[in-house]
């Protein structure tokens, strides 16, 4: 069904060689690239990955800060019911 998708024909097979060549002499004359394009590639990833733990983080204070907010407010709205009465909240 996809055979024809998959086959390769010569010119492609050719356009790959030389792409693959001229790879291979551009790394050759100057290796310092490698290193260059990983850290570009890293520094994103890096940027992401802080943002990701910096929300996480201020999410939970959110959520800590909400719970208590709902605590005082729940506490405030109790009825002040003296000893006396045998009513226990």
């Amino acid at each position: 069904m996809f055979k024809h998708k998959l086959m390769a024909n010569d010119s492609t097979g050719q356009a790959f060689k030389a792409s693959r060549e001229q790879f291979a002499t551009l790394v050759q004359e100057h290796p310092w690239l490698i290193p260059a394009t990983v850290a570009l590639e890293v520094l994103p990833a890096t940027a992401m990955i802080h943002g990701y733990w910096k929300l996480r983080q201020l999410k939970n204070s959110f959520k800590l800060r909400r719970n208590i907010r709902s605590n005082a407010s729940s506490n405030a709205l109790r009825p002040i019911i003296a000893p006396m009465a045998g009513l226990n909240y």
